[in-house]
């Protein structure tokens, strides 16, 4: 079942109407179009939806009958409940199970997964580095797949990679890509950022600048790709060091993100740029900026 269509049937077995569902947050309009699959929802509208609902994400969880096409989905699922254990078994559990044909390239994936979210380096990590850099670079359409490598390279590769797998994600932007049909998030334009905050925590500011440059006609398809950029583009200009220090889109941004409980977005985002935020000694009075980090900070 697609997932507008899980949600169209939780919000009916509440016997909820769209208004009710959509108040404050959304369109009724929009919400509709979103059930009849006719267009996406940021993660943080799609997140508040469902604390509206008191759902939670397992109810978006494949189901084993759904069969090979899932895979992608089951596994960044586990990962991002923190399951290390299925994440390393994955690659032998799908290999018992009939997909043997995609076991090699599972496997890459769950090398870069367990070096990025759980800091466990395999004895195969390199070469799986290696061979989804070579897939990234080779692939001319992203396929959702593909910009899973790309979301873990952008944390594993040597920054002396880096910019090259940038200026690949940046010609999947230029060329106006769609939107890839994936329930996790997978926006390029997201991990693209990711990028060049890791770029100026390694205090590579020239390099993050010129990233940055290299899409600055392409627009956010998503209030959370806004939201990130937003925050990506005061902080590179911070660390240029050419203007006033300005903390206020920043400040704004963060502050509408706890106001509406993104948790999911936030534990996403402020491990990336607190070191980035202590470093320009950032300073609010919307919110309680030690309270962020210790809430939000951590990557663990």
């Amino acid at each position: 079942m697609m997932i507008e269509e899980t949600f169209k049937q939780l919000r009916q077995e509440r016997q909820l109407s769209l208004r009710q569902v959509s108040a404050g947050i959304v369109s009724a309009s929009t919400l509709s179009r979103f059930e009849q699959g006719k267009t996406h929802l940021s993660a943080v509208t799609f997140i508040r939806l469902l604390d509206r609902m008191q759902a939670d994400w397992s109810a978006f969880m494949p189901s084993a009958e759904d069969g090979g096409r899932n895979l992608l989905q089951v596994l960044l699922y586990q990962a991002d409940q923190g399951n290390e254990k299925a994440v390393e078994k994955f690659p032998s559990t799908i290999e018992k199970t009939g997909e043997a044909a995609n076991h090699a390239e599972y496997r890459i994936l769950c090398d870069l997964l367990l070096k990025n979210k759980f800091n466990l380096e395999t004895h195969t990590l390199k070469q799986s580095v290696t061979s989804a850099m070579a897939k990234v670079l080779d692939s001319t359409d992203w396929s959702t797949f593909i910009a899973a490598l790309a979301k873990q390279l952008v944390h594993v590769t040597t920054l002396q990679s880096l910019p090259t797998l940038l200026h690949a994600a940046a010609g999947q932007l230029q060329r106006q890509t769609p939107q890839l049909p994936v329930f996790f998030s997978l926006s390029v334009f997201i991990l693209y950022q990711e990028g060049v905050l890791r770029l100026l925590r390694a205090d590579q500011v020239t390099v993050a600048r010129t990233a940055l440059d290299a899409i600055h006609s392409v627009l956010p398809l998503t209030a959370e790709e806004d939201f990130t950029y937003s925050i990506v583009k005061e902080i590179c200009a911070n660390a240029e060091g050419k203007n006033t220090v300005s903390f206020k889109q920043t400040a704004l941004t963060l502050n509408f993100l706890i106001l509406c409980r993104a948790d999911r977005h936030l534990h996403a985002l402020v491990p990336q740029i607190a070191p980035l935020m202590k470093r320009q000694h950032f300073s609010t009075d919307l919110f309680d900026v030690g309270q962020l980090y210790t809430n939000y900070g951590s990557t663990s």
